[in-house]
C-alpha cells in the first residue's frame, strides 16, 4: 500500500512534498499546490481526508510565488504538534516505548521540486536518534 486511497489531484493540482509513514499500511501525507489565476493554492491532504481528526492547519495557504524550500519547511513543520516527520513517531514511541533505532526513521519526507528536502529531514531524523540515544543513555547511567 501506499497512496492508493489519497484524493485524486484536482484541476491544475500537484504534489509537491510526500510524508511516507512506516506504519502497517504506508500512510502518505501530501502536500498539494495548485496555480489559480493569481495565486498559487495550498493543501495538506491524507488518506483519511474525511476524518477531522487528520486535519492540518496551513500557516501559508496561498502565495504568489512558489515557497521556498525555508518556507515549505514551515509548512511541513507547522502541520502538526512535532511537524509532519515528528508526530507519529513521538506517538508510536511514546505509547510502544519502541526501540528509538527502530522509529527515527518513521516518517520520510520526499518531493521532485525540493529534492534536498528528503537530506534535510534524513538529517533531523538523526539528531532526533542522537537526541534519544543519549537520554536513555544518560538515564541508565543515572539508574546505576
Amino acid at each position: 500500500m501506499g497512496g492508493e486511497f489519497l484524493p485524486d489531484l484536482l484541476p491544475l493540482e500537484m504534489e509537491i512534498p510526500r510524508v511516507t509513514l512506516k506504519s502497517t499500511t504506508m500512510d502518505i501525507i501530501s502536500i498539494r499546490a495548485r496555480r489559480t489565476r493569481h495565486r498559487i493554492i495550498y493543501r495538506i491532504i491524507d488518506e483519511y481526508f474525511d476524518d477531522p481528526l487528520f486535519d492540518y492547519p496551513l500557516i501559508q495557504k496561498t502565495s504568489i510565488q512558489p515557497l521556498t524550500m525555508r518556507k515549505l519547511i514551515r509548512v511541513l513543520d507547522n502541520a502538526q504538534e512535532r511537524g509532519l516527520d515528528g508526530e507519529a513517531r513521538y506517538y508510536n514511541y511514546s505509547c510502544d516505548l519502541n526501540d528509538p533505532e527502530e522509529l527515527y526513521d518513521f516518517a520520510t519526507i520526499t518531493s521532485e521540486f525540493y529534492p534536498e528536502l528528503q537530506l534535510w529531514y534524513d538529517e533531523a531524523n538523526e539528531e532526533w536518534l542522537e537526541t534519544e540515544l543519549n537520554t536513555l543513555w544518560q538515564t541508565s547511567e543515572t539508574a546505576e
